[in-house]
């Protein structure tokens, strides 16, 4: 352990090195501290219909959307010098890239908690307009909160929370690498799909055609939960599941390899309940409980 950790401290000090010698013949501080004079502030606004679809590529920023006071599309974030966003207005997508140089990706967001505000990203959409979301966020949570017009959503981020709250959309798809996903008052004509490698998924009041959740390492938390299909997994964690419906409605596959599975308040040793009924369940962990209760 004592020699990989002397090779890998001997690469990151090869590699801040180069990255020393490239500002000096660059002339370009790339070490510089980020101060409150360096941020510019940015106010983008259009009409509700000048778009119908948002595209959004950026790194180290919590992005928070909410509903218009008035009938326009406002979007606010800063900028530093090193820290650009290029906006492409491309017909009815508009594309924000946050294109930074791979020299200064070392250092960007080292000042994230100092300078919060500064690395916000605020989407105001009306409501009176349709709108697709597609948002990869390398560093940083998405809270979406209060909107019932989307068409589809997708959030990809490496590290972040995600959060969904009185939203209404014909599919969605969230993808963390790092960070839970919590769903609450969410209706969705046809899929939901989620996918956490380290984080717990929680589901409260969640209606689909289907919804799926996969989480590696993390607890699955579903309450008042409704679709024709449900496919909740983690590898390591208990899966606690409510059901909006009664319990004949319900046809219940689930598995565990080390832990307990109760229905309906009984432990049980039965993988397969139900069968025949018109909705499907599937849940499955390798390492925990499976619970399963019903609201009716």
């Amino acid at each position: 352990m004592g020699r990989l950790f002397k090779i890998a401290l001997g690469l990151f000090l090869v590699g801040v090195g180069i990255v020393a010698i490239f500002s000096i013949l660059s002339e370009d501080n790339l070490f510089a501290a980020v101060s409150e004079e360096d941020f510019v502030y940015h106010e983008l606004t259009y009409e509700a219909d000048e778009f119908v679809k948002f595209d959004f590529q950026f790194d180290n920023r919590d992005f928070i959307f909410r509903a218009s006071e008035n009938d326009e599309i406002k979007i606010s974030y800063y900028t530093t010098e090193k820290d650009p966003v290029d906006v492409v207005e491309n017909g009815n997508v508009l594309e924000l890239v946050n294109d930074i140089e791979w020299y200064n990706q070392v250092f960007i967001g080292w000042d994230f908690f100092t300078n919060d505000d500064y690395y916000d990203v605020y989407v105001y959409l009306p409501t009176t307009s349709e709108y697709e979301v597609y948002l990869v966020n390398a560093n940083g949570s998405v809270d979406i909160e209060n909107l019932a017009n989307f068409t589809d959503i997708f959030v990809g981020t490496s590290n972040g929370r995600i959060t969904l709250e009185n939203v209404v959309a014909e599919s969605v798809d969230l993808v963390t690498s790092n960070g839970e996903v919590r769903l609450t008052s969410v209706v969705v004509t046809d899929n939901i799909a989620i996918i956490t490698s380290n984080g717990r998924i929680y589901l409260t009041d969640v209606i689909a055609d289907a919804i799926s959740g996969i989480s590696s390492n993390g607890k699955v938390i579903a309450t008042a939960i409704d679709a024709e299909v449900i496919s909740l997994s983690t590898s390591n964690g208990d899966i606690e599941v409510n059901l909006a419906g009664p319990k004949a409605d319900y046809a219940l596959n689930m598995s565990t390899s080390n832990g307990d599975m109760v229905y309906d308040g009984i432990e049980t040793t039965s993988e397969h309940l139900n069968t025949g009924a018109d909705k499907t369940v599937n849940l499955n962990t390798s390492n925990g409980d499976i619970t399963v209760t019903f609201a009716d």
